[in-house]
């Protein structure tokens, strides 16, 4: 129990030596040549440069300040392959650097002008919600399979098997979502795999190729229309 001095994680980590203001510096000097403590913030950046080199993921933090609690948690082994070859293939990255792809690993979020940041260096792919790992970057750890998983494929490529579904026969978009929403990205939650396939029929409506029978919704039975059996056929011949 008790307050965290530096504020936040990211301020230490950012800086390559520890603060040089606390509030009782005698004390602090006291304690330290006693080795009753480490100096604050050299002790918390050692451990995040500690796990870098043993391709852990980094320390989690979590600081309440309103309940002057912080607790840490830190994980003894590698958990994701991808995230150790990352580090190994780019040990110039600093640790500001690897601190947000270990948040991107863990799927927590960073902000607009962090992921801009990683985005410009070709490190991530994706909007600030749904971020993934770069085409690049999954290259240099061999795994592209993962990166498909993460991305998805082609729009094409989920607009034909809604055409093939349709053309055994007319159906819902309950009946739609089961053959799409395993194709969509992992990163995506339900809701947004949900979202995807409803905006999918929308836009191939209005592009001509499927049309409802009656009014839009869940239980609107969606059916083929001359330029969509024509697409499909094509495919079929291709």
């Amino acid at each position: 129990m008790g307050s965290f001095l530096p504020g936040k994680v990211e301020s230490l980590l950012a800086q390559d030596r520890s603060p040089e203001q606390y509030r009782n510096p005698c004390l602090t000097q006291a304690m330290v040549a006693l080795k009753l403590i480490d100096t604050v913030g050299s002790g918390i950046r050692r451990m995040f440069v500690e796990q870098r080199k043993r391709l852990f993921p980094l320390p989690d933090y979590l600081i309440e300040p309103e309940q002057r609690r912080v607790e840490v948690r830190i994980t003894g082994r590698i958990v994701d392959e991808r995230y150790a070859q990352v580090l190994v293939q780019h040990p110039e990255l600093s640790l500001m650097d690897v601190f947000l792809l270990d948040k991107v690993q863990k799927r927590l979020p960073i902000s607009t002008a962090e992921a801009k940041a990683l985005r410009a260096r070709k490190l991530i792919e994706g909007r600030v919600t749904n971020l993934h790992v770069s085409a690049q970057m999954a290259k240099v750890m061999g795994d592209q399979a993962q990166y498909i998983l993460d991305k998805g494929f082609e729009k094409d490529f989920y607009l034909m098997w809604v055409l093939k579904r349709l053309r055994m026969e007319p159906c819902k978009r309950a009946d739609l979502e089961r053959v799409l929403l395993s194709k969509l990205p992992e990163i995506l939650d339900a809701e947004q795999k949900r979202n995807k396939v409803k905006n999918l029929l929308a836009e191939m409506s209005r592009s001509l190729l499927i049309t409802p029978d009656g009014k839009r919704g869940p239980t609107a039975v969606w059916r083929l229309l001359p330029a969509g059996l024509d697409k499909v056929a094509k495919e079929g011949q291709s």
